[in-house]
């Protein structure tokens, strides 16, 4: 049995200094983190995989204040599916059974004297089980993070493309395509889940395949306006659905980047972690840093600038990462809160004329943007159908409004 508990805290990392349930109205903010490097069938390992998973995870409880943790190293495709079925099932119970089948590192808890885990071994029994913190996950009343680093492959399926991850035990054979999880089946299981505040962040090749899992929505690729405190307020109190991609749909993505000194972490992952930290908190009104939240978008924008300049700097293939909603999100945005935030700092959005003349209205002025919901919903669902939808008309009648501050929110 592997059970799944909350990762205590380090006594090498502070203490978080933010309360994040109590500002972000969770009841508990959960993280499932996977890193792999083992690959013996396919022959191809990683080197920095694990490495930025426990980083990740480090983070996560100890700067994030997440209350539950799990850290799964190089797991194979038994244990990641039964975790995935744990997920979906409304009925799941507080411990979950997962097979026990990699023959290299264990899965699950790392050693006390490295990340602080309890002292529960793979295989435990219920005697060990009751020393743990079970996991209780409400959906509406909580948020998850899901972190992967691996492989990743592309696919088709009925219908178009498709991606999968790679467990440890992933064969590389056309015939046993089956030993890959598709990003179909992770998409799945989150969405049955159905928690307030999603993300998952893929940091592999072609991750940016997870956009065909079902219906994908766009998002703004402009740098996020300030965070008023009604704008914090609407990115808590609605739905985010949100993936974190380090690379596109058609691209590979760097296990490190040695020419730019990164040899320890992926370029993505390294950048991640500095974006976490604080570097992507837009500092505003001249002020050296920001509010002390971090927004999924801001994470994007930051994220995706930094991997653009390294990798050029070694001439290697583009990486694009990315930033994209799925089609139950509902407006909200992923949000990370930092030691110097403080909600009563926050201020409130000035009074602004909604009536902007020829100029069009862009995703950050959706809440004066009325009348055309019908032409919204039909492009959208042309989209779901098709790849590219043709909007025209003559000059001035909407055409980029309805897109920006109709379509992309």
């Amino acid at each position: 049995m592997l059970c799944l508990a909350s990762l205590k805290k380090s006594s090498k990392m502070p203490e978080p200094t933010n309360n994040r349930n109590k500002f972000l109205d969770f009841r508990q903010s959960h993280a499932i983190v996977i890193g792999i490097n083992d690959y013996p069938i396919i022959g191809s390992p990683l080197e920095t995989a694990v490495n930025d998973a426990k980083k990740i995870a480090l983070r996560l409880k100890n700067q994030q204040n997440f209350d539950n943790v799990l850290l799964m190293c190089n797991p194979a495709r038994a244990e990641i599916v039964a975790l995935l079925d744990w997920l979906a099932n409304p009925k799941r119970e507080a411990f979950i059974d997962i097979p026990e089948v990699s023959a290299n590192e264990k899965n699950g808890f790392i050693p006390k004297s490295n990340l602080g885990w309890p002292e529960f071994p793979v295989g435990g029994n219920e005697r060990h089980a009751k020393q743990v913190t079970p996991w209780h996950i409400e959906p509406d009343k909580d948020s998850i993070v899901f972190y992967y680093a691996g492989h990743g492959v592309p696919g088709l399926k009925e219908g178009g493309p498709s991606g999968y991850i790679v467990p440890s035990d992933g064969s590389n054979s056309i015939s046993e395509n089956r030993s890959f999880i598709a990003m179909d089946q992770l998409y799945t299981a989150f969405k049955k889940l159905n928690c307030h505040h999603t993300l998952l962040i893929l940091d592999c090749c072609f991750a940016g395949k997870f956009r065909f899992s079902r219906s994908s929505r766009f998002e703004s690729t402009t740098v996020p306006p300030p965070l008023y405190r009604q704008r914090f307020n609407n990115f808590k109190n609605s739905r985010a659905w949100q993936v974190l991609v380090s690379s596109s749909a058609d691209q590979v993505a760097n296990d490190s980047a040695s020419w730019f000194g990164i040899r320890t972490n992926s370029p993505f992952a390294d950048t991640l972690f500095k974006a976490l930290d604080g570097a992507a908190d837009i500092p505003l009104n001249g002020k050296k840093r920001g509010d002390g939240a971090i927004t999924a978008s801001e994470l994007r924008l930051y994220v995706r600038q930094e991997v653009d300049h390294i990798i050029t700097q070694g001439s290697k293939q583009p990486q694009h990462p990315d930033l994209f909603a799925m089609e139950d999100h509902n407006g909200g945005d992923f949000l990370f809160l930092n030691s110097n935030f403080d909600l009563n700092k926050l201020l409130d959005r000035p009074i602004q004329n909604p009536y902007r003349g020829l100029l069009p209205y862009e995703p950050e002025a959706k809440a004066w943007f009325f009348g055309r919901e019908e032409e919204t919903d039909e492009v959208y669902k042309q989209l779901r159908k098709f790849p590219i939808a043709i909007i025209s008309g003559p000059s001035a009648v909407g055409k980029s409004s309805l897109v920006k501050a109709g379509l992309f929110p």
